[in-house]
């Protein structure tokens, strides 16, 4: 055996040294035992799994003992885009929490010639009621789109004819994009004429679907180049499409109102489903807002956010595009929450705002299909980040537009099925593309996952009487929210980083809970959602626990 008592004194001070470090990194080690399982689907016994190591750090929501109530949550925060929708859907849908199904009604295919206007047996609804149907059984409500002109009340079938844009521009779309025109006497008519057949949709599901309550929208993006044809030369092209959407709105909504009321219903009117909310927010929503002939039919606004980066490349930047200051969810929707508020329509302090279309991305060219709008590692994670951020408006401090005074009313994400080329989706084929491709074999995408944690009644149940909590903190660059319902105290935690985290987590002010709790993950390695059960700590403060928070993770603590 080596003799080692010739070592010298500070070769033994620092062998002591090492010795005591290897056992303070085993302490830490044990200390920072957790809540977090990689298994997925995995249910455990109660015993706290061990928490992997990552930066530390404090998060607090404080609950104010569930007597806040300045912020509900809406019952039918989410909602899915109707394209590609079967009744096969409506399971899943359900689980998850989903209560809207927001579908296109185009015009020209119900009205389809001028006499179809007055006379019920030129009316072609086999399409919009069998879509109607499956929603009334299924319990959905719909959000109807009115979009688009008939052929007779587009202006190359005038006499004498008149241009339409959608037919010249460089960008050929469908010639019913464009502003109804119906000339009578030198007069245009047409606003008019389509706020006619408007009233008559209304009508119609008065009478066939007298339990559904749809929601009706007025056009679809009409503020886009494809969905609104102005000549392309035309310098104020910006401009005259903002004029022809108001002259739109101002026919139909009170012809719609109008045919509600001598059916003895009460209707919800809006629009304008605003695209591109960055370059156009701050035209549009203060001119309907404050427009006399708008404001009193406007009963709700909505826009739609695709989230998108400056080089395209949704991979490295997509979440933090998801964030960012300037058009970021959070930032756009508190901007215009602002202008809502003090805008001349009815109840304008609590007129709804609906988000009723958005995803990541546009085009399969930015890299954004199955390696981050769809994929097994982003899919999920973007969206609870997109939802965090807006459920957190209500509470920001920080803003510059002020906190918004309440949360967005619906959620609408697009779309059910939309296979390639246009590779959007919330249910399709599991395979190497993730490009929304779709069979009987289809089964819910990795951002189904979200909502499933976030609206399914066996996770946070997030609808079911849903009030903001007072505050949170969070830690590093993790985004948390928290909320409580009818029967869960719920801490939403979204990592968005390459890092990982092991924070402590207090629950302040909570209502009555037990000494345990419920932990989820949903990530790539457990894309259906693993469930641990936790352990907390009862102290003066609240109840706290310490979790792990892996990198590009979404994890939610529910008490109860």
């Amino acid at each position: 055996m080596r003799n080692f008592s010739g070592l010298s004194t500070r070769t033994k001070v620092v062998g002591g040294l090492l010795v005591v470090l290897a056992l303070l990194i085993l302490i830490g080690t044990i200390v920072f035992a957790t809540v977090l399982g990689t298994q997925q689907g995995n249910q455990s016994n109660g015993a706290n799994p061990t928490v992997q190591p990552g930066l530390a750090g404090n998060i607090t929501v404080d609950f104010g003992s569930r007597q806040n109530h300045n912020h509900p949550i809406s019952s039918n925060l989410f909602g899915i885009g109707g394209l590609g929708f079967n009744d096969t859907m409506a399971g899943p849908l359900h689980q998850a929490g989903f209560k809207v199904v927001r579908i296109g009604r185009d015009l020209e295919t119900i009205f389809p010639t001028a006499a179809s206007a007055t006379d019920p047996a030129q009316q072609n609804w086999t399409k919009f009621d069998e879509l109607m149907t499956i929603l009334a059984n299924q319990g959905f409500q719909p959000l109807i789109t009115l979009s688009y002109t008939p052929p007779w009340l587009q202006p190359q079938n005038q006499t004498p004819p008149l241009p339409n844009p959608c037919l010249t521009n460089s960008q050929k779309v469908p010639s019913s994009h464009i502003k109804p025109t119906f000339i009578v006497n030198g007069v245009d008519e047409g606003p008019t004429k389509w706020g006619e057949i408007a009233a008559q949709v209304v009508a119609h599901i008065d009478q066939k679907f007298p339990t559904v309550k749809p929601l009706y929208e007025i056009w679809n993006e009409p503020n886009g180049t494809k969905y609104l044809c102005v000549a392309d030369n035309d310098p104020n092209a910006k401009q005259i499409r903002l004029t022809q959407y108001k002259a739109i709105y101002a026919a139909a909504g009170p012809l719609m109102r109008q045919q509600a009321a001598g059916d003895h219903v009460s209707i919800e009117i809006g629009g304008p489903a605003l695209a591109n909310i960055k370059v156009f927010a701050t035209t549009w929503i203060p001119a309907l807002v404050n427009d006399p002939t708008i404001a009193p039919y406007l009963d709700f606004i909505s826009y739609h956010h695709y989230i998108g980066t400056k080089d395209k490349d949704m991979v490295t930047g997509g979440l933090a595009a998801v964030q960012d200051i300037s058009t970021g969810a959070a930032s756009e929707y508190e901007y215009i929450a602002s202008v809502v508020r003090a805008g001349r329509q009815p109840n304008a302090r609590s007129t709804p705002i609906y988000v009723d279309e958005y995803n990541a991305g546009n085009d399969s060219s930015s890299g954004d299909v199955g390696s981050f709008r769809n994929s097994q590692k982003y899919g999920a994670l973007w969206n609870t980040l997109f939802v965090a951020d807006l459920l957190n408006t209500v509470i920001d401090t920080r803003s510059s537009h002020g906190a918004a005074q309440s949360l967005p009313t619906d959620l609408t994400y697009f779309t059910a099925s939309n296979p390639p080329p246009g590779e959007f989706c919330m249910f399709g084929d599991y395979d190497g593309s993730m490009d929304c491709s779709y069979s009987a074999n289809s089964k819910p995408y990795p951002a189904y996952y979200a909502y499933l944690l976030l609206g399914g009644s066996n996770y946070l149940d997030i609808t079911n009487g849903g009030f903001v909590a007072n505050s949170v903190s969070g830690s590093g660059q993790l985004v948390v929210s928290g909320f409580y319902t009818k029967a869960k105290d719920d801490i939403l935690i979204v990592n968005p980083t390459g890092q990982n985290y092991s924070p402590t987590v207090l629950a302040q002010n909570p209502g009555s809970v037990k000494d345990t709790a419920s932990l989820y993950i949903l990530n790539e390695a457990n894309l259906q959602i693993s469930t641990q059960q936790i352990t907390l700590s009862s102290g003066s403060n609240g109840y706290s626990a310490t979790v792990s928070v892996p990198a590009y993770s979404t994890v939610a603590i529910a008490l109860s």
